[in-house]
C-alpha cells in the first residue's frame, strides 16, 4: 500500500520543494560549468549556434597550429639555406682568389682547394642532416 497524502496544502510546499529544488539544481550547474547554455531546454537555438562556434573554433585553432608547425619547419630550411649561402660566398670568394694563378704560389692554390673541398663537405653535411622532427628536408 502506497503513501497518500490528503492534505492539499502538504501537496503544494511539496510541489514548491520540487520546483527550488530543480532551480537550484539549474543554478549550480550554470555555476559550475560557467556557461548559460547547458542543455537543449536552456536555448535551442543557442546552443545550435555555440555548437557551431565551438566547432569553427576547433577548426581555427587546429590551422594555427599547422601555420606554426610550418612556421618552425620554414624557420629550420631557412636557417640551413643560409649557412649554405655563406659557405657558397665562400667558395666564390676562394675560386675568384685561386683564378689568379700570377699572384699565388702552389702552396697557397692548394690551401684554397682544400678550403673549397672542406666548403663543400659542409654544405653536404647540411644538406643530409638538416631535418624536422625526423623528417628530412
Amino acid at each position: 500500500m502506497g503513501l497518500t497524502v490528503t492534505n492539499v496544502n502538504s501537496l503544494a510546499l511539496l510541489n514548491i520543494l520540487n520546483r527550488t529544488s530543480a532551480s537550484q539544481s539549474d543554478t549550480l550547474m550554470r555555476l559550475s560549468t560557467g556557461s548559460r547554455i547547458n542543455a537543449g531546454k536552456d536555448d535551442p537555438a543557442g546552443l545550435i549556434a555555440m555548437t557551431n562556434l565551438q566547432s569553427s573554433l576547433t577548426a581555427t585553432n587546429a590551422a594555427i597550429q599547422n601555420n606554426q608547425r610550418t612556421d618552425s619547419i620554414l624557420k629550420v630550411a631557412d636557417n640551413a639555406l643560409g649557412e649554405i649561402n655563406t659557405l657558397l660566398d665562400q667558395i666564390q670568394s676562394l675560386a675568384q682568389k685561386s683564378a689568379n694563378t700570377g699572384s699565388l704560389s702552389a702552396a697557397e692554390i692548394a690551401s684554397n682547394q682544400a678550403q673549397l673541398d672542406n666548403a663543400i663537405a659542409a654544405i653536404d653535411r647540411i644538406i643530409g642532416t638538416t631535418e624536422f622532427n625526423g623528417r628530412k628536408l
